[in-house]
């Protein structure tokens, strides 16, 4: 038999398995991490080949699949919300062996939610699901409730989408709406509650994580705080700070390091989970200043931090926080992306599965190809793929899938024509609704159409659509595009800073950064120093990429650089510091000045600051020959753990 899949303590604690190995996938993306010891998983399937079976399942439901030997679990609702189901298959034939009924109030919910999005988690003995009502409830695998405990009502306009968690002898299960938010450990054999702990509350989504690290358990949640909690007290062990509203993505645990990202362009960080109390000056080992995703949580694959777009953008990120590849995978996505050896496997919203193959990742220079996008029916797709028996699992709208792979001939279908005219094309977008609810990959395709279209006036469309449409997706990507066309787009970007909130300042102080226009210096200096960290950091380096292009503007960023040396955020004083050494060239009558701004940070508190404070001082010696100066301290604080 092949073996189990051996990474289930990581995230579940000390769980007791069958003496015989079993396939499993037991939850929210397996152990947690997103990764699969399975081997010769599918590569090639569409909706007429390579199906070992295909189910309609009642009800609606975006929760994911989860596995555990003959046995497939999914969560579902019927009668608009007033009863929930737990559905049991058989993995091999996908007959329904049972389903439970749980009677359930009315409650508010959102289409991509639905009733029924927290996936379930098993240990092999019983299945544990959680909805807003009930609330959870564990059932054995004859398909009856061994117990319900009620933790609602809770105020959610979006219903509630954070997957229990196992952690031993305890579920895990968080609880974050407009209301009195907290997280809780019940008894997995009685629904007894073990712990509670108050949180700070607001909408967030992610599931929380488990693990141990220096002998000792700990729970994780991110959030617009990251929280870390005592796994056996549920005290607060640490925090960090800076992440953003309506947190989705998952965190992800491993190699010693706690791996973070959260949604709309926001920052994605590496914590040291050995500190206490607030960890973002003393604990940070990795931080990438934009781009992470709204929905789709993060991998750490090939030892690269994996951080996955809404759009289908993937940027891969080494240890130390650079960025060694990007990607893009042409869709739109709500699940998270999986891999299993040397691939990763990612459904989109259109039931298509992108697999890519990561065999040259780590190769120089890092490569990754697209091996095939796999179809199904025309069905929704906002669940999570699982990995199970050298088999894949997905959930759509209507169907649970069941992939063992062939050499299916596939046909991915090419988008409706669009307007080959600026004009005609701007009044084809004016002529669509822009609601939240109607057709955005549409208006995606106008987007991506304009942007490729060699007419000077295509800037205005594209910044137009950012102000005007109603759907962030639509408005994100109309940004994005708006950057590539380099120094004409300028004032466009400019204007950004003026009129909308933080997301998009990020995105278009990158655009500036990449252009490096000087006309772009005053403004980025003062986003530079009055806005929010992400906007800051992002602007900072923007600046750096401008002195290095234009030396007749080094001297006035070097001074902004110095002044923020000694700013309270350490983020901002690292790219500070690595804006100074882009410039170091251009600094002659600057350099002994900015080595004695560099050197009082060599003893910085934050390890990543301190370590490039250093680096930077030893660059501007070797640029400048600055031997009259101090020697370097003998002791530094280095940044990786």
């Amino acid at each position: 038999m092949i073996g189990l899949f051996i990474a289930i303590p990581l995230a579940f604690g000390p769980v007791t398995m069958a003496d015989d190995a079993v396939h499993a996938w037991p939850g929210w993306r397996g152990d947690g991490s997103g990764h699969s010891t399975e081997r010769d998983v599918p590569q090639r399937w569409d909706a007429q080949n390579g199906i070992t079976w295909k189910t309609r399942l009642t009800g609606e439901g975006n929760s994911s699949p989860i596995v555990w030997g003959d046995r497939v679990f999914v969560t579902a609702s019927a009668e608009g919300g007033l009863t929930r189901l737990v559905i049991c298959l058989n993995a091999s034939t996908g007959k329904i062996l049972w389903q439970t009924p749980l009677k359930a109030d009315a409650t508010k919910t959102y289409p991509r939610a639905g009733h029924a999005a927290a996936t379930p988690v098993t240990d092999g003995r019983h299945v544990f699901v959680f909805f807003d009502s009930p609330g959870v409830a564990a059932i054995d695998y004859d398909g009856k409730v061994a117990w319900t405990v009620p933790l609602g009502p809770f105020n959610n306009p979006y219903n509630m989408a954070s997957s229990p968690i196992l952690d031993g002898d305890s579920l895990i299960v968080k609880c974050d709406h407009n209301g009195p938010s907290f997280i809780v450990a019940l008894d997995k054999t009685n629904g007894d509650e073990q712990w509670r702990t108050e949180r700070s509350g607001g909408l967030h989504y992610a599931t929380p994580i488990s693990f141990e690290h220096d002998g000792g358990r700990q729970i994780v949640v991110n959030a617009l705080k990251i929280v870390s909690y005592d796994a056996a007290s549920g005290n607060e062990l640490w925090t960090y700070e800076e992440m953003k509203h309506a947190t989705t993505p998952t965190p992800v645990y491993t190699d010693g390091l706690v791996y973070a990202t959260c949604g709309r362009n926001g920052p994605s960080v590496a914590i040291d989970p050995t500190g206490r109390g607030d960890l973002s000056e003393t604990h940070v080992r990795l931080y990438v200043a934009s781009g992470g995703p709204y929905i789709p949580s993060p991998l750490v694959h090939k030892g690269l931090f994996v951080i996955p777009g809404d759009d289908g953008r993937m940027t891969f990120v080494d240890r130390s926080g650079k960025r060694v590849l990007r990607h893009r995978t042409r869709a739109r996505f709500t699940g998270s992306p999986v891999a299993a050896g040397d691939r990763i496997y990612w459904t989109d919203e259109q039931s298509r599965t992108h697999v890519l193959d990561t065999s040259q990742l780590t190769a120089s220079p890092s490569r990754i190809a697209d091996v095939t996008v796999n179809p199904l029916e025309e069905e929704a797709c906002y669940a999570s793929t699982a990995i199970s028996g050298s088999r894949i699992f997905i959930r759509t709208a209507k169907h649970l899938y069941c992939i063992a792979g062939g050499e299916a001939k596939l046909a991915v279908p090419e988008p409706p024509d669009l307007p080959d005219d600026l004009n005609e094309l701007r009044e084809f977008y004016l002529a669509q609704p822009v609601g939240e609810f109607d057709d955005t990959m549409l208006r995606l395709r106008i987007v991506e159409k304009a942007a490729h279209l060699d007419d000077p006036a295509v800037v205005d469309l594209l910044a137009a659509i950012v102000d005007r449409d109603g759907h962030w997706d639509v408005s994100e990507a109309a940004l994005r595009e708006l950057g590539r066309h380099g120094h004409r787009a300028v004032p466009q970007l400019l204007a950004m800073f003026d009129k909308h909130p933080a997301f998009f300042k990020t995105v278009a102080a990158e655009h500036l950064g990449r252009i490096k226009s000087p006309k772009a210096v005053a403004t980025l200096t003062r986003a530079a120093k009055a806005e929010g960290v992400q906007v800051r950091v992002a602007s900072v380096e923007a600046l750096g990429g401008i002195a290095a292009e234009h030396a007749d503007h080094a001297s006035g960023i070097a001074d902004t650089m110095v002044g923020l040396l000694s700013d309270t955020d350490g983020m901002v004083r690292l790219a500070a510091i690595q804006s100074l050494v882009r410039l170091a060239p251009h600094a002659d009558d600057r350099a002994d000045r900015i080595v004695e701004g560099l050197k009082q940070r060599v003893d910085d508190p934050n390890a990543m600051v301190a370590e490039a404070a250093s680096r930077a001082v030893d660059t501007f010696s070797r640029v400048h020959a600055t031997s009259r100066a101090d020697p370097l301290p003998s002791t530094v604080v280095t940044g990786a753990a």
